[in-house]
């Protein structure tokens, strides 16, 4: 059976076996801070939240409207409030995105479906870290500070914080909290566009890493796309291996057509994608300029879909026909997975009308 985008059916919202392990979570705390907003999750059951390491990230998923969608946030919180049945996450409002904007806008007492934690941004040995971040890029290194004050983590911690102003600093009462409780937890403002006796200028970088390093150390960052674009020119100059440095993941371009290789004749293109997989045969319609993720969120399809960065497989598909752009800096594909046709849907770009299978059907 063939199913147009028209048609109001569709499967259930995000179907057992399509997604990794889910909770039901309630809204149990909202805070302004700055430019997020501070949400602590309560798992609704009351029982313990499925247990995460530090670093790591939820992915919050919901209806929105006719579309289903899941959005990335890293964990700020302890992983010993895991065990209470608590999460916190900061989340900005973008009043021009997708759902950016509506899960900046939670309410107390919303029920949310959150997978288990995720991500792969955790320390495995390290005796003492440099962080890098960019405004709400500090929330795994806050987690990361609190698992050290709690004795979870044995090792030292100093976090370049970088951001315009103090006035755009955000968890300054955690932060402070953080260094009150543990020695081993430094946090240093870096400020871009003002003068402050307390803080650093410029911007965090290989200059302030070279000052504030004492040890045996490794750089971690995690901040907006452009941070990371001026890091893998700064850093080297550090000298360290490349596997001492560490960047979290960043999600997807917003602007293909920018990027080297991608077709001109390919920009405000529409296509039409016909996904196969589930229940029904699909025929949505998709535009150049979006991953094939937001296609199929837009058309209320479930699939796995996570991290948004092309790192974590979760939506790996079949392209059984057609042509799709993925940016080489979001290639994170294996040799055999280029191989065997398949592609990850949040770095993929229509290029021509195509056939998808969701993968996990054969």
């Amino acid at each position: 059976m063939s199913t147009d985008q028209n048609e109001k059916k569709r499967p259930e919202i995000f179907s057992a076996g399509r997604f990794s392990p889910v909770q039901e979570m309630e809204v149990f705390k909202v805070t302004a801070d700055k430019s997020v907003r501070k949400i602590l999750l309560k798992r609704k059951d009351g029982k313990a939240a499925n247990a995460f390491k530090a670093g790591q990230y939820l992915s919050l998923q919901s209806r929105i409207g006719t579309s289903l969608v899941a959005r990335p946030y890293s964990i700020y919180t302890s992983p010993k409030l895991a065990e209470e049945g608590f999460y916190g996450i900061a989340v900005e409002d973008f009043p021009g995105a997708f759902a950016g904007h509506w899960f900046g806008q939670l309410k107390e007492g919303t029920t949310v479906r959150v997978a288990a934690p995720l991500g792969n941004f955790v320390p495995d040995g390290q005796k003492e870290i440099i962080a890098l971040a960019g405004g709400s890029g500090i929330t795994p290194f806050l987690s990361m500070a609190a698992a050290i004050a709690d004795g979870e983590l044995d090792l030292d911690l100093t976090i370049l914080y970088g951001n315009t102003s103090r006035e755009a600093e955000m968890l300054q009462e955690e932060i402070a909290a953080l260094q009150e409780a543990s020695e081993r937890v430094k946090v240093i403002s870096v400020y871009s566009e003002e003068k402050d006796k307390e803080a650093e200028s410029g911007f965090p970088d290989a200059r302030l890493v070279k000052k504030y390093a004492r040890g045996d150390y490794e750089v971690w960052a995690c901040g907006p796309g452009p941070m990371y674009d001026f890091l893998k020119e700064d850093l080297p100059q550090l000298g360290l291996p490349a596997a001492r440095i560490r960047m979290e993941m960043s999600a997807v371009t917003k602007d293909p057509e920018l990027l080297p290789g991608y077709p001109p004749e390919a920009i405000g293109e529409r296509y039409t994608v016909k996904v196969l997989g589930l229940q029904d045969v699909y025929t949505i319609s998709a535009l150049a300029h979006e991953p094939l993720s937001a296609t199929l969120e837009r058309a209320a399809l479930p699939f796995q879909t996570h991290c948004r960065s092309g790192v974590c497989g979760w939506c790996s598909a079949l392209l059984e026909e057609g042509e799709v752009y993925c940016p080489s800096a979001s290639e994170f594909r294996s040799e055999k997975e280029r191989f065997e046709g398949k592609i990850r849907l949040c770095t993929s770009f229509p290029l021509s009308d195509c056939v998808v299978r969701l993968d996990g059907e054969e």
